[in-house]
This record gives structure tokens, C-alpha cells and sequence, in this order.
């Protein structure tokens, strides 16, 4: 195969998944707005226990999109799984067993006065948009 020819089909293939990647986008933006938004409601019952929720939310956001946030939440799985609990003390309880978690294992964040925990800083920050 010729240079140019191997160039051609190299450029084609990084066009289809150029396009693969914008039509998955669009398909994640219109299942955003109602399944995945309720299932973060969820995640409400964390705020109470922030001191600061959007201060800190708006602060661990800086440079992020949508996307990136819930990639980190699906990393947590405490979060994850507290999302699909219907009961709401039961749900309270395994966001507060993922936080406890993150402080053992020293995945904490310092924002503002606050050190809190990545979980913390992630519920914030999908919620402060």
C-alpha cells in the first residue's frame, strides 16, 4: 500500500470516529434530561451534610464538563449504587459508607476551608450547575 494510500484510510478511519463519537454525544444529551437527571436527585440527600455545597460544587467544577463528572461518579461505587436505592435512609447510608471511604483512602480534596471527600466534591458539583 502507498504512503498516501495508507494516509487516506488513516484520515477516513479518525473521520468515522469523529463522527461516532458526536452522534454518541448527541444521544447522551437527550438521555441526560430525565432518566439520569432524577437518578442525581438521589444524591440530594448528601447536600445536608456539606458545609458549602455550591461554593465547593462550583469550585471542583472549574474546567469540567458534564461528562467527566459522571465518568468520576460512576468510578464511586457507593454512589452509584446509592442512586438505584429507593428508600432514602438507606440511600443516606451508602453515600455516607463511599465518603468514609474516600477519607481512609485519602482521595480528598481541599476547596475553600473544607476538606472533603471526592464524592462530596462530585454530588457539589453536579448539582451546583
Amino acid at each position: 500500500m502507498s504512503p498516501r494510500r495508507a494516509f487516506l484510510v488513516y484520515l477516513a478511519g479518525l473521520c468515522g470516529l469523529g463522527v461516532a463519537g458526536a452522534l454518541g454525544s448527541l444521544r447522551y444529551c437527550a438521555r441526560r434530561s430525565t432518566a439520569t437527571a432524577a437518578r442525581l436527585e438521589r444524591l440530594d440527600v448528601a447536600l445536608a451534610r456539606i458545609h458549602a455545597p455550591r461554593t465547593i460544587g462550583r469550585a471542583y467544577r472549574s474546567g469540567m464538563d458534564e461528562p467527566s463528572l459522571l465518568a468520576q461518579l460512576a468510578e464511586k461505587p457507593g454512589l452509584a449504587s446509592a442512586m438505584e436505592i429507593d428508600c432514602p435512609a438507606t440511600r443516606a447510608v451508602a453515600i455516607a459508607e463511599q465518603i468514609r471511604n474516600d477519607f481512609r483512602d485519602g482521595d480528598v480534596r481541599i476547596e475553600g476551608r473544607w476538606v472533603v471527600s471526592r464524592s462530596e466534591c462530585i454530588i457539589a458539583a453536579l448539582r451546583s450547575a
